[in-house]
This record gives C-alpha cells, sequence and structure tokens, in this order.
C-alpha cells in the first residue's frame, strides 16, 4: 500500500508544478498584452478595461451594465498577495533561491502598499465603477503574476540566480525607490479630492509638485 505521504511528495514535483504554472502564466501574460495594445484602437476593448471617470466618455450603453465598484481594485491585491504567498510556501527549491526570494519579497511589498492605498489613501465615490470583464482580467493578471516572476530550474537542472550579486542591491533600490515615488504620488492625487470639498469646488484639480511639475503644462 503506497503511503499517502509518499503519494503527496511524488503527485507535487514543486519543480514541475511551478515551471508548468510559470509557462501557462507567460502565455496569458503575453495575450493580456495583445489586448492591451489592442485597447488602443477597439472601442469596445477600451470600454471593457475602463474604469473611474474614464466610463464617462463611454458611448455606448452596453458597457454600462455588470459593473462593479472601483473600490473593488483592492481584490486584485489581497488575490496576488496570497497566491505569491502560497508560491513561496509550496515552491520548495524553486521559491527557496537567492533571486526567487528578493523578488517575492519586493512583490509582497508592493501587493501590500497597493492594498493600503487602495483602502485607505483613494478616495473614489460611490459612483466610480469598472466593467466586470475589467475586473476578471485583474483578477487574471495577479493570480499569474508571481508564477511570472519565478526563475525555474532550466533543461541541465541549474537553477539561475542560487547566489545573489551585486546588481541585486541596485535592483533592490531601485525597486524601493519608485515605489515610494508611487505612494508619494497617490498621495498627492487623493489630497485633490478632500472629504470637506464643497458642492461649488471643482471636481478635479490639476495637482502640483512631486513629479508632475515636470510633465504639468502651463
Amino acid at each position: 500500500m503506497v503511503s499517502p505521504v509518499l503519494f503527496a511528495q511524488v503527485a507535487w514535483d514543486e519543480g514541475v508544478c511551478i515551471a508548468t504554472a510559470a509557462t501557462l502564466s507567460s502565455a496569458l501574460y503575453a495575450l493580456l498584452t495583445v489586448l492591451a495594445l489592442a485597447s488602443l484602437l477597439s472601442s469596445t476593448l477600451k470600454s471593457l478595461s475602463s474604469h473611474g471617470k474614464t466610463r464617462s466618455t463611454i458611448a455606448d450603453r452596453r458597457f454600462t451594465v455588470f459593473t462593479v465598484p472601483k473600490q473593488r481594485f483592492r481584490d486584485f491585491y489581497i488575490v496576488g498577495f496570497f497566491v505569491t504567498c502560497a508560491v513561496v510556501s509550496l515552491g520548495g527549491d524553486v521559491a527557496a533561491t537567492a533571486s526567487n526570494r528578493i523578488v517575492f519579497t519586493l512583490v509582497l511589498l508592493h501587493l501590500a502598499r497597493r492594498y493600503h492605498e487602495c483602502a485607505h489613501v483613494h478616495r473614489s465615490t460611490s459612483s466610480s465603477r469598472m466593467h466586470v470583464a475589467g475586473y476578471a482580467l485583474g483578477i487574471l493578471h495577479y493570480l499569474c503574476l508571481p508564477f511570472v516572476l519565478v526563475t525555474t530550474k532550466d533543461v541541465t537542472g541549474v537553477t539561475p540566480g542560487d547566489e545573489s550579486n551585486h546588481c541585486d542591491f541596485l535592483f533592490i533600490l531601485g525597486c524601493i525607490f519608485f515605489q515610494y515615488q508611487q505612494h508619494r504620488h497617490h498621495l498627492l492625487l487623493a489630497k485633490l479630492r478632500a472629504h470637506d470639498r464643497s458642492a461649488s469646488d471643482p471636481e478635479y484639480s490639476i495637482p502640483i509638485g512631486g513629479g508632475v511639475r515636470f510633465v504639468s503644462c502651463p
């Protein structure tokens, strides 16, 4: 009789499973990229992917139904966070390489920060919506994210990135710096929509400060 533990060990070859998931996720990412580029030319795809104030420009009324609140953006980061944690926990030696540990740590930092911003920084109105198709694609994106980023074993059996190098330090600093800048600018934009705004105040104001000064027109 086969031991349940032995059966589980045979059934779960973390290297094969993660490599397969990474391949499938990369294919899905390629498809999502094609769809994103196609949305620049297709009004239908653009309508499905729009959210918030950009939905007010939609002329096709078909896409004003089957929507969810924009506040549901936080679901993307919840899904991404727990899937990434699962890959780290169940990935075995593949997920434990030095380069993968660095990548996953930074991804978890990003996902936790974005959830915090969605829950406590962004000030979306109750009328701000997104189409359920765009919501589904967002969930799919974050389901695939950790598998796309993982570095798996190649055909020789050697896992690249087992040892960190001096470039990793620059990569970590750069990632943290740009994450800080993104958070800084989210705070800047959130301040434009104060809770105590009067009815006569404009709904949207021109942001001032940060990197906006390099792109803002007079």
